[in-house]
């Protein structure tokens, strides 16, 4: 069964800088961002010393998030059981799947299966109804409460609404590599032949104050750029100072390529493998030898069958943060020194326009990766305007300061849209526990 090739059929974003995958990818090449001052439309983060992000609503370029989930069969009396980070699942499906030409035929719904990752499930949701329970005691807690905030809604709901039955529709959890986590797990579920098909992807709606609160507390997110949020994300910049908070949900389509030329689908890209590892170093921090993250992009070369000199673009996790810039630089630098040059693969950072969509962010980021492929258009890395080449620091286990001169941002990380043909392509995506995850994403080959 290994050798059933994986390809992407269908594909379905929702973001406040995108409502559908063609705005998105439009914004993106065309440098807009939606972060943005959000006190007056969360009146806590007054209190906190960061203020920005990028959230649907008021402020937003496309304002609050709607989707008419009656057009899904779902009544009204049932969208109340649906927290935001499943609503935002829906929609980016419902995109995703549309044009499958599944959905009238039985048989196949039974080799489909569905596995979306989440990060925080329904913050908001605990939050809001903590505070009920606060004001009017333990028995006014809503009975939907749990429908509204487990981890599994989306894969349950997606399963539900489209009556798919392949697998058991988990969720999954890798911190900010979470996306990619879902997406291997269908491309393996199609490789070892118990599924036809997968709905995959990730989705995140984490302005809550608790998560939002701690990221600050421990000097995540940024808190330099309050007044200017617009320039807040710079991936690989000499002033980096921490990630921007976002949200929204990536789905992709993934199927057996027989199955798909039989039923004649639109076929986006090819999944040709992937790579993942664990630095099992420290709750928050990456291991700072970068061996690791090295490792799992080295694996996603290898186990796609391809060189590392026939990879000609790498989304990169890019965060914005100290630690992951410089260590994600020098991971690329390593994997590629005994083939390619990694001076010569054209980088960007999604994260610098979008901001980071944390349990959503690998699928998104894949689906752009996969757009990049087929149009040849690779949006900027935006606010870089003095790429770090301070050596990389950090505190040995005796304490001692280490400097490492090759961890620097040194590579060409695409600071104006440019046109390039890219035949195959990597995605990254790395997370809190030193989850390391990469994808090898191809042009269709027949």
């Amino acid at each position: 069964m290994t050798n059933r090739r994986v390809v992407v059929t269908g594909m379905g974003v929702v973001t406040p800088l995108g409502r559908n995958k063609e705005e998105l990818f439009e914004n993106l090449l065309n440098g807009r961002t939606d972060v943005r001052n959000l006190t007056s439309e969360f009146p806590w983060m007054n209190d906190c010393s960061v203020q920005i992000g990028s959230a649907f609503g008021p402020g937003s370029m496309n304002g609050e998030f709607q989707f008419d989930f009656e057009q899904l069969g779902i009544p009204k009396k049932d969208i109340k059981k649906l927290g935001r980070h499943t609503q935002y699942s829906l929609a980016a499906a419902h995109e995703a799947v549309s044009d499958l030409g599944i959905l009238e035929r039985g048989s196949l719904r039974d080799r489909t299966g569905v596995c979306i990752g989440v990060g925080f499930g329904g913050i908001r949701e605990i939050e809001d109804e903590k505070q009920s329970q606060l004001e009017r005691g333990i028995r006014k807690v809503s009975p939907l409460f749990v429908s509204r905030v487990i981890p599994d809604a989306p894969s349950g709901w997606i399963s539900k609404v489209y009556g798919f039955h392949a697998t058991d529709s988990p969720s999954l959890n890798s911190a900010c590599e979470t996306g990619i986590s879902a997406i291997t797990f269908g491309y393996d579920k199609i490789k070892l032949g118990y599924a036809d098909v997968m709905i995959t992807g990730g989705a995140e709606s984490p302005f809550g104050q608790l998560p939002f609160g701690c990221f600050a507390r421990m000097g995540a997110t940024t808190s330099s750029f309050n007044d200017n949020p617009r320039e807040a994300s710079r991936p690989f910049d000499r002033d980096r100072s921490g990630f921007v908070m976002s949200e929204g949900a990536g789905i992709l389509v993934l199927e057996e390529l027989v199955h798909a030329k039989r039923r004649g689908a639109k076929i986006y890209g090819e999944l040709l493998g992937y790579g993942t590892s664990t630095d099992a170093c420290h709750e928050t921090h990456p291991d700072p030898t970068a061996r690791f993250t090295t490792r799992a992009i080295e694996l996603a070369i290898r186990n796609s069958g391809i060189k590392p000199e026939q990879v000609g673009y790498i989304n990169c996790h890019g965060t914005s943060t100290y630690d992951n810039d410089a260590l994600e630089s020098l991971a690329i630098k390593n994997a590629f020194i005994l083939g390619g040059n990694a001076y010569k693969l054209a980088l960007n950072s999604t994260k610098s326009l979008t901001g980071h969509c944390m349990g959503a962010a690998g699928a998104i980021e894949a689906i752009v990766t996969l757009l990049t492929i087929s149009t040849g258009l690779i949006h900027k890395t935006a606010n870089l305007q003095n790429p770090d080449s301070r050596p990389y620091e950090y505190k040995s286990e005796n304490g001692d300061i280490v400097r490492n001169p090759r961890a620097i941002c040194d590579l060409d990380y695409t600071t104006e849209t440019m046109k390039k043909e890219v035949n195959y392509a990597l995605s990254n995506g790395f997370g809190f526990y030193g989850h390391n995850g990469c994808l090898c994403l191809a042009r269709f080959r027949r």
